[in-house]
């Protein structure tokens, strides 16, 4: 799977199309300003990220439906941000459930960094072979535990655009598909996304202007990639045990069909020898 041919198709996608996007994303940056306006005015200090926290569980999947859509190559208007508020309950739940999962493992990091920093700063007053073994025990649970950070990120990173195409489906069942989905194509994904950090960069000396064309773009690229890998997946994922009896069930169907059928032409040939029968005596009757 190429990058440069997923971007080159998003860009396409995007001709004509950006004007839905940016506007939906001005809505969050007017949303995060009033907040931030009201922080100033009352000297609070978390109102302006409780109002973006509030409008990503209202308006955030219909963002993401309407990037959906416009990577499909469908019609999108800017009302489309406020038709997915249904979904709201379960946006919230998945970004909690990834924050906390996410949140005890970083905070699991921060606790060996600090304790190896700890254990260097003390070295003069550590003999050498505990200072060895502790230095190379902390290096390696950093490494592991931000290896693990990354590997679970990157396995919960389709988890809204399946549950913009499955409403319906269970919170466990959405995140059991995201992880099973990306199988393979992890180390593609990272390398996907690192590809935007240059521009990431340049939109912080465009006071951050360029995120209104970039976020689009690399939603739309990422939307690409999934359905990509969600073609390949559909082909190769394990049927389910409802799938399985139901495919039992449509193959026994044939098979009963044939017995009836055989039944039938038994009961209409046993028919006709009884008429033939019947016919034989009354002709012998009348002789």
């Amino acid at each position: 799977m190429e990058r440069v041919k997923l971007k080159n198709q998003a860009k396409k996608s995007l001709k004509g199309k950006f004007t839905p996007l940016i506007l939906s994303l001005l809505v969050f940056v007017i949303i995060g300003t009033v907040g931030y306006i009201l922080d100033l005015l009352f000297n609070v200090n978390y109102l302006s990220s409780l109002f973006v926290i509030v409008a990503l569980i209202l308006f955030g999947m219909g963002f993401i439906d309407s990037v959906m859509k416009v990577a499909r190559g469908k019609k999108v208007e800017v009302d489309n941000l406020f038709q997915h508020t249904h979904l709201g309950l379960k946006y919230l739940i998945i970004g909690l459930i990834v924050a906390l999962v996410i949140g005890f493992l970083i905070l699991l990091l921060a606790i060996a960094y600090k304790s190896l920093s700890t254990v260097l700063l003390n070295a003069g007053n550590i003999s050498f072979l505990p200072y060895a073994i502790l230095v190379i025990t902390g290096s390696v649970l950093s490494v592991v535990i931000l290896a693990f950070i990354i590997y679970l990120v990157v396995s919960f990173s389709q988890v809204y655009f399946i549950l913009n195409d499955k409403p319906e489906a269970k919170i466990g069942d959405i995140i059991v598909e995201s992880f099973d989905m990306l199988d393979g194509y992890r180390a593609e994904y990272i390398m996907l996304c690192l590809s935007f950090v240059g521009w990431f960069f340049l939109g912080l000396f465009t006071f951050c202007i360029l995120y209104l064309w970039l976020i689009p773009y690399m939603m739309v690229t990422l939307v690409k990639f999934y359905d990509k890998i969600k073609e390949r997946y559909s082909y190769t994922k394990p049927l389910k045990d409802e799938e399985v009896l139901e495919m039992e069930k449509e193959e026994k169907k044939p098979a009963a069909n044939k017995t009836s059928k055989k039944r039938t032409s038994k009961s209409a040939s046993s028919k006709t020898t009884k008429k033939t029968t019947t016919k034989k005596s009354n002709t012998k009757k009348t002789e």
